[in-house]
């Protein structure tokens, strides 16, 4: 397989480093927060991470993205539980939870991030999906938009008052099963 082609596949144990190193660098403006450094942000990740709930994009031999989904039988990473999810609204009982969805930056728009949820997505076999996504990260929210995904909520005047970052809740309600009797 050469670096263009991407395959998809369940991630496993070996795999929590690279994907916590992947989440840490995605999503660094919401760790550095934290005051801790990069390194110890992904140890912490790695730790945390339900290989269970992840899967990997390769591009090559390379890990180049990773995504999680969480649903009410338990969360990809060991920080919040099911029920707070439920309890936003986020996760109902017939649906799942998409995570984490990183690419690293040298691989971005080629596709991982859609072949990952679309492998998602089918393997799951949920009523409904739902993703947050920064307002501000257009081509992440067009491609779940390509992917069927809508906006439903989002919290823009919570953000503005101050305390929350601002996010944009998109749902995708799965055609599949409503095809099943």
């Amino acid at each position: 397989m050469n670096e263009r082609q991407i395959a998809v596949i369940a991630a496993e144990p070996a795999h929590c480093a690279v994907a916590a190193e992947i989440i840490t660098d995605a999503f660094w403006e919401d760790f550095r927060e934290t005051g801790e450094s990069r390194k110890r942000v992904a140890l912490a990740l790695a730790r945390a991470i339900d290989p269970a709930r992840f899967v990997v994009a390769l591009c090559g031999e390379e890990v180049c993205g990773v995504a999680a989904c969480s649903d009410t039988a338990g969360r990809a990473m060991g920080i919040h539980s099911p029920q707070k999810l439920a309890c936003s609204g986020l996760l109902g009982e017939r649906g799942a939870f998409i995570e984490f969805v990183a690419v690293r930056k040298r691989f971005r728009r080629r596709g991982a991030a859609r072949a990952m949820l679309a492998h998602i997505i089918e393997r799951a076999d949920k009523e409904e999906y739902t993703l947050t996504v920064d307002p501000d990260n257009v081509p992440a929210i067009a491609c779940y938009a390509s992917l069927g995904f809508r906006v439903f909520k989002n919290n823009m005047e919570q953000a503005e008052a101050g305390g929350e970052r601002k996010r944009v809740c998109m749902r995708l309600e799965n055609k599949k099963t409503e095809m099943l009797p």
